[in-house]
């Protein structure tokens, strides 16, 4: 009798170990993932140090668990805010890391390709960038956020290397898609790049109209993109003679840019 009790506590000790174990990974899973969206955010609002300690603090609490996809997701946003702070280096050995097999982590390998298309970007290997974009949305051709990201930064490398027409042509596809389901955000990083495009070629006047057209949508105006459209709208209104009009928005981004850790945006803002 002792020693079926003896086994049967065993039992219920390994099977209270067993749920005890699931539960931890069940709760890690959601901590990660809660902590994605929030570095997330922060990395959208320009608190790049901010969202770097957000996924340290929620890797190192659960480094046990850093295998799965939502962990895996985690490193790569805070590679993505180190690029941001121009520190590729930094980002390297999570974009060069070995990811686990199977097709559920196709979306980690191809955002590891973007990211790597964003260093190439950094680097100035535009082609190298563009090749890097298309082999990232081969990988993860239903990833609707991938592709967004993917076909605005490929935008902007196109608009560098001088195809206007096939780079705004991808850019207004953006737009419209982006409209169509409500992505205000992806919509403003595509409107930046086509009031880029103009404002580059000295056709202030065109480049305003897409940034007052990003100025305009609700929401957006803790994010670093809303903040860049107010300080080029602001170049705009400078080159088109409205200087009242360049003072007040360009204080705006002023201080916008000032509460970032961009900090090369926020000196660009104050020296318009």
């Amino acid at each position: 009798m002792e020693r079926t009790t003896g086994s049967l506590v065993c039992v219920l000790a390994s099977i209270g170990a067993l749920l005890s174990a699931c539960s931890y990974g069940e709760r890690a899973e959601t901590r990660f993932a809660r902590a994605f969206e929030t570095a997330t955010l922060s990395l959208r609002q320009g608190q790049l140090v901010r969202a770097i300690a957000l996924a340290d603090e929620a890797l190192s609490r659960d480094a046990a668990e850093k295998g799965s996809i939502e962990a895996w997701k985690l490193e790569l946003v805070r590679a993505e805010a180190l690029i941001a702070r121009l520190d590729a280096q930094g980002a390297s050995p999570v974009l060069e890391a070995s990811t686990p097999s199977g097709p559920e982590f196709d979306t980690v390998r191809a955002r590891q390709k973007y990211l790597q298309a964003r260093v190439s970007v950094l680097r100035g290997r535009l082609e190298d960038a563009l090749d890097l974009l298309d082999q990232s949305t081969a990988l993860a051709p239903n990833d609707e956020t991938l592709w967004l990201d993917a076909e605005v930064l490929g935008g902007q490398v196109r608009l560098r290397l001088g195809r206007w027409s096939e780079a705004e042509s991808r850019l207004n596809e953006v737009v419209d898609r982006t409209r169509r389901d409500g992505d205000r955000y992806h919509e403003a990083l595509a409107l930046t790049n086509l009031g880029m495009g103009r404002l580059v070629r000295s056709r202030c006047d065109e480049a305003l109209g897409w940034f007052e057209q990003l100025l305009a949508l609700p929401g957006l105006e803790q994010t670093a993109v809303y903040a860049g459209a107010l300080n080029n709208a602001g170049a705009c209104y400078t080159r088109l003679g409205q200087f009242d009009r360049a003072v007040v928005v360009q204080k705006r981004a002023v201080a916008l840019h000032e509460k970032s850790d961009r900090k090369s945006d926020f000196q660009q803002a104050l020296g318009e």
